[in-house]
């Protein structure tokens, strides 16, 4: 999508917040070089500024998280999006992407609850299940703002990211009866190939906005040849060339 000038993922967790950085898995880097000095209580706030500032820059999509202005935590709730995301909308003309990702430990219902209700323009939707380990986190940052953040950090050792295909139809079918489209998430090139399952199925139409994303342990490293490989996947996937209609 060419006319994309450049894509914002405004989502901190407590322990970036604490070491005044953020990581955004491929998306252009929200400024993060004062959170150090900021409070979780105005999380909700920094997410709305950061966005707002972004498609000022020149972003034309801003993927959305929302956190616990307590302690950081992911959360999941209509409300927490609405803090911020009607704030956007007043003061931008950026695309807003709510995730359906949430966190691995939530259920897809939970997941695609502030998008079902809020009915963005787009919604992000990973295309399958998947080790998610976040635990090497731990050995960059010796300490932690909240207690909560080592805990769910070791917990990743052995965490699946639950997008069964049935959870997958769940959100094109919910989604799509909104109006919603979807940013798919790719973080192994399989996920493309489940992609153009759907697409055979017509559960999934053009124009297809596809991020493929590195980094993950559990999933696609951050690489130039994956990369390059990564680019090719998804033209030769969804033309249907190298997977057969039947076994």
């Amino acid at each position: 999508m060419a006319h994309i000038a450049a894509l914002i993922c405004a989502d901190w967790s407590a322990a970036q917040i604490s070491q005044g950085r953020c990581t955004t898995r491929g998306h252009r880097c929200c400024r993060c070089s004062n959170l150090k000095t900021q409070l979780t209580e105005t999380v909700l706030q920094l997410i709305a500024k950061e966005a707002v500032d972004a498609v000022l820059a020149g972003a034309a999509i801003v993927h959305l998280h929302a956190r616990d202005p307590k302690d950081g935590r992911p959360v999941q709730t209509t409300q927490a999006f609405l803090e911020f995301a009607r704030d956007i909308k007043a003061r931008s003309d950026g695309v807003i992407n709510i995730t359906t990702g949430g966190a691995p430990t939530m259920s897809v219902h939970e997941r695609m609850r502030p998008a079902l209700e809020l009915k963005p323009e787009l919604g992000s939707l990973n295309m399958g299940s998947m080790n998610f380990g976040l635990f090497p986190v731990l050995d960059r940052y010796p300490t932690f703002r909240h207690e909560w953040e080592r805990k769910y950090l070791e917990g990743t050792k052995n965490l699946v990211f639950k997008n069964t295909f049935a959870d997958i139809e769940y959100v094109l079918a919910s989604g799509t009866g909104n109006g919603t489209r979807f940013e798919f998430e790719g973080y192994d090139p399989a996920h493309l190939y489940n992609l153009a399952h759907f697409v055979d199925r017509k559960l999934a139409t053009l124009p297809f906005f596809v991020q493929t994303v590195f980094g993950i342990l559990g999933g696609i490293a951050c690489s130039t040849a994956w990369q390059t490989s990564s680019i090719r996947t998804p033209g030769v996937a969804l033309t249907g060339a190298a997977w057969p209609k039947k076994l």
